[in-house]
């Protein structure tokens, strides 16, 4: 199977005919003891769907193959497809979002194929731990990055609670296995903050991210280590030179100077 790359990979050079619409989790209800809790992506072209977020790929449909979404209920809703989709090959899958705003946003999506607003091309959403100061516990909030914004919201379609034009990024760095650090110019959050601190739920989300803030950024303002590249106005490596002299050493002490170890009582 040849998989699309805006649907295999992170959106890290959107290209003119595919973007991404929206991703997230959806539960497939399937019948007792059988629902799975699955991460999909929705782009212009395709509608596809992961074992979870930046995890194994499972199957795709091209967009115009999906005949119809009906809702059937404030949570689920009924995707129908001309040909067979998804890893039991049917033509009808129940989805089920966490609350009716996030059922209601991916219907409207599936239809209307848009985001409310303009906030330019979406990049990768998704649940990240926003890590708190000492002594406070963790907040998960669901992020978005666009080619204009980074943004915080309460939860997936919930109250904006922060958002920083990608101009005022300054710098962003991974930290340790699964975070990274975002640096801007002016603080952008709740509490009054420059620097927010996200922790993914794994290492290939964290991986996704920062590909998506390289692509918009540029290598220079973000790196998957704290280390920066060199300035490009250093010297060339042809550009040699070399010091010579003489280092001397004078040992003062009261044992042998032939092995410092061995005091003089023991020759």
């Amino acid at each position: 199977m040849n998989i699309p790359d805006t649907i295999a990979f992170a959106m890290t050079s959107p290209s003119d005919d595919d973007h991404l619409i929206c991703e997230g989790y959806l539960k497939k209800i399937r019948g007792f003891a059988q629902n799975r809790r699955r991460w999909f992506r929705l782009t212009q072209k395709y509608f596809a769907y992961f074992q979870e977020d930046g995890g194994r790929f499972i199957a795709f449909i091209e967009r115009s193959n999906i005949v119809d979404v009906e809702s059937v209920s404030p949570l689920k809703f009924v995707l129908r497809t001309s040909t067979p989709f998804g890893a039991s090959e049917q033509h009808e899958m129940v989805l089920e979002g966490k609350t009716e705003e996030v059922t209601e946003r991916w219907i409207s999506a599936i239809k209307n194929d848009e985001r409310e607003g303009d906030p330019g091309r979406l990049y990768v959403e998704g649940y990240i731990s926003k890590v708190q100061p000492f002594g406070s516990f963790n907040r998960l909030r669901w992020f978005t990055l666009t080619e204009q914004y980074f943004s915080y919201h309460t939860i997936e379609g919930g109250e904006v609670m922060g958002t920083c034009p990608v101009s005022s990024i300054k710098d962003v760095i991974s930290k340790g296995t699964y975070s990274f650090v975002l640096a801007a110019e002016s603080p952008f959050t709740r509490t009054g903050s420059a620097v927010v601190t996200c922790k993914c739920e794994n290492e290939h989300v964290r991986d996704k991210w920062l590909n998506c803030f390289t692509a918009i950024l540029g290598s220079s303002k973000a790196r998957p280590h704290k280390y920066r590249p060199l300035n490009n106005s250093s010297r060339a490596f042809t550009d040699t030179f070399a010091i010579a002299g003489t280092k001397t050493y004078e040992y003062k002490g009261t044992n042998s100077e032939g092995n410092r170890f061995i005091h003089d009582q023991e020759l």
